[in-house]
């Protein structure tokens, strides 16, 4: 800790660096882990692959705020004549707030109309006599896709059995 309060510098790069990690990891473990899986006829249960989809978002999200403020605190810090100086300051203060509440702003947006179509729920139920996770789908109609349980983070990738479910109409 007393690192980051000697070097102001690394406590602005201390996000940006953790969210040019999260970024590939999630992405990584997403493709890699899922390719890893299929080798053993496994897959990541639908929360898992949601949670990386959430880690992934709020990386971008962290990533493009950090980086805002390191260009705000540059030119707050630049080596501009005293009356700009001020005038640049104040600007960048209300051009990043503005910045900053229009990421938050459309990542809230498009995030919960991702999520709406990408969320699936999941229930770990008994099917013939074997544990298994049931996978809600619901479009137009409902339909409930069984696969064998393996764990809290992984199922079988083979479909058991579906149940289709139709909604009726009124």
């Amino acid at each position: 800790m007393k690192l980051l309060s000697k070097h102001p510098l690394l406590k602005l790069l201390l996000w940006p660096c953790i969210s040019l990690l999260l970024i590939p990891l999630s992405l990584w473990i997403a493709s890699e882990g899922n390719a890893l899986l299929g080798q053993s006829n496994l897959q990541f249960r639908p929360w898992v692959r949601f949670a990386l989809f959430i880690i992934f978002m709020l990386s971008i999200v962290s990533l493009l705020v950090s980086i805002i403020f390191f260009i705000i605190r540059a030119l707050r810090h630049s080596y501009i004549i005293t009356v700009w100086k001020k005038r640049v300051a104040w600007f960048s203060g209300i051009l990043s707030s503005v910045i900053i509440g229009i990421v938050v702003l459309l990542t809230c947006v498009y995030g919960v109309m991702l999520l709406n179509f990408m969320y699936e729920s999941e229930h770990i139920v008994t099917q013939n006599g074997t544990k298994a996770v049931a996978r809600v789908v619901k479009l137009t109609d409902t339909t409930v896709f069984y696969y064998e349980y393996h764990g809290p983070f992984v199922m079988g990738a083979e479909l058991l059995s579906y149940e289709p479910y139709r909604n009726p109409v009124e």
